[in-house]
């Protein structure tokens, strides 16, 4: 087991969920930021982590920055990518502790 790895992963989602209570009032955010994570994910052929992954996110985040200003750049951007793996991971997680496995075999028999 990689130690470091899990706790680098508690503090992320610790980080994303700081950032969802502060953005709480503002939903159309939140779907925003989902939504740009989940297509930087689709442009990176589904991929979590891609080889050319950071190259593309440099490259739209200088043009997304001239064209909207500094919300963003790249640090946002790969919050953003991060913020919806994280939310797809614990809705996930959420599934499974609401609808034990042996109710979905049920559910999808």
């Amino acid at each position: 087991m990689n130690y470091y790895k899990e706790i680098k992963n508690l503090i992320e989602e610790k980080e994303v969920n700081d950032k969802v209570r502060y953005l709480e009032n503002n939903k159309e955010t939140i779907k925003t930021y989902y939504k740009i994570g989940r297509l930087l994910i689709k442009a990176q052929g589904g991929k979590e982590k891609a080889k050319y992954g950071d190259g593309l996110i440099k490259k739209w985040s200088e043009k997304l920055t001239k064209e909207y200003g500094n919300g963003y750049g790249i640090t946002n951007l790969k919050n953003m990518r991060k913020f919806y793996i994280i939310f797809k991971k614990a809705t996930h997680c959420v599934a499974n502790l609401i609808y034990p496995a042996h109710t979905k075999i049920n559910y999808y028999n």
